[in-house]
């Protein structure tokens, strides 16, 4: 078999001919670099509206002092990040009240100035907020710029300075009024519905009656005690002998004591009734054994009777004063949590009112705030360079290109033709 040889095309860079094309033509490929970096740089500089840039700068640090005082009230702003302050420079709403402020319309012929596209917020040197306005206008771009430094500061400031904190009391002053407005007539229905009074009148009272009661069965348990001594003396003697002269005396001051009535009142009136014993019929003087005996029984039936009384009031009224006692707590403790209430919200409005005086005469301190004005804008004399050169330089060097690879293809079009 025959093999037939592979023809390779094979393009080689001739370094040689490139040259001699761009010899041949380099009139116009001087002309088509120089035309086009001369028109670049006339519509640079009479087309291009020229831009004047102003800057203030913005200091961020903390205040020059720290005021303490006897109600542990300190004032001693933290500074916030740097980064943070242009961020909020650069708020939109911020940069629309800036816009909107009355001297830049006055200014701008009542129209709206966008900032959009003119401020720049930069982090500069020690601890700086470098603040540009790039305007057609230098005594605007000034302007804008001293305006803009002013909100920015005044919203720093508002944020984490003295202002700050004036913010934070001038708000809550109304709602902690409101709340001491609000205690006092809570307080005040508290004790109009309260039964305290009553409740207290009523323990006195119960208090006083068990007492009293309590005396009674001390006196009635003695009397007992001495008339069973008496009977226990008379089943000793025979019951048809006459009683002795003492006999007849300690019987009637048995009797007179049984006599005695307790009136322990209430509310409700007397609860212990006197009880008038006596023995019926029968006169102490000269009586045998056996008719003393039946008299001293009859005082002792009374007594009995009289001491079963005692007792239950004494339990009634003992399970009665506790339970009036928790009622009287309760209502106590309503008026007690409700004053402690009022005088709290009271005293926290007191502060208020006294941090808001101390905090006064620092609003217009400069040396109390973390933003100040450190340098305003003054208005440019020259504009900024629109970069007249970059602009000339990048026309020519594209002219030269697309001229040289022009010339290039057209001859390696010919060639091709040729071939």
């Amino acid at each position: 078999m025959n093999s037939e040889p592979v023809q390779e095309n094979i393009y080689e860079i001739d370094l040689h001919a490139i040259l001699k094309v761009l010899w041949n033509s380099r009139i116009t490929i001087i002309l088509s670099t120089i035309l086009p970096a001369l028109a670049a740089y006339i519509i640079s500089f009479w087309f291009i509206p020229k831009t004047y840039q102003a800057e203030a700068l913005l200091h961020i640090g903390p205040p020059v002092f720290v005021m303490t005082n006897t109600a542990n009230f300190m004032i001693a702003p933290t500074p916030p990040d740097l980064n943070t302050v242009v961020q909020l420079s650069m708020d939109k709403d911020l940069l629309e009240s800036v816009g909107n402020d009355p001297a830049i319309l006055a200014n701008n012929g009542n129209k709206k100035v966008n900032l959009a596209d003119m401020a720049v917020a930069e982090i500069g040197t020690n601890n700086q907020i470098s603040l540009k306005i790039n305007d057609s206008d230098a005594m605007r771009a000034s302007l804008i710029a001293n305006i803009w430094a002013e909100k920015a500061a005044k919203r720093v400031n508002d944020q984490f300075g003295v202002n700050g904190y004036s913010m934070v009391i001038e708000n809550q002053l109304p709602v902690s009024l409101l709340s001491v407005e609000q205690a006092q007539k809570e307080l005040e229905k508290v004790i109009a519905d309260s039964s305290s009074e009553k409740l207290n009148a009523l323990v006195i009272n119960k208090t006083t009656e068990l007492n009293c009661i309590l005396d009674g069965l001390t006196q009635t348990t003695r009397i007992l005690a001495d008339l069973s001594n008496l009977e226990q003396k008379f089943s000793k003697i025979p019951d048809d002998s006459i009683i002795t002269f003492g006999d007849e005396i300690e019987i009637a001051t048995i009797q007179q004591r049984s006599m005695v009535d307790q009136g322990c009142s209430s509310t409700t009136g007397k609860i212990t009734p006197g009880y008038a014993v006596r023995i019926d019929n029968l006169s102490i003087i000269g009586i045998t054994i056996s008719l003393a005996k039946d008299g001293l029984a009859q005082i002792q039936k009374g007594l009995e009777n009289k001491k079963s009384l005692l007792i239950n009031d004494q339990a009634r009224l003992e399970k009665e004063i506790p339970i009036l006692k928790k009622e009287l707590e309760n209502s106590q403790n309503l008026i007690y949590y409700a004053n402690i209430k009022r005088d709290q919200s009271r005293d926290f409005y007191s502060q208020l009112l006294m941090k808001q005086r101390q905090l006064s005469p620092l609003l217009t301190l400069e040396s109390a705030m973390v933003a100040r004005i450190n340098l305003q804008a003054q208005t440019p004399k020259s504009s900024s360079s629109p970069r007249y050169k970059l602009i000339t330089a990048f026309a020519g060097v594209l002219g030269l290109f697309l001229s040289s690879l022009f010339f290039l293809a057209i001859n390696w079009w010919k060639l091709e033709e040729n071939s």
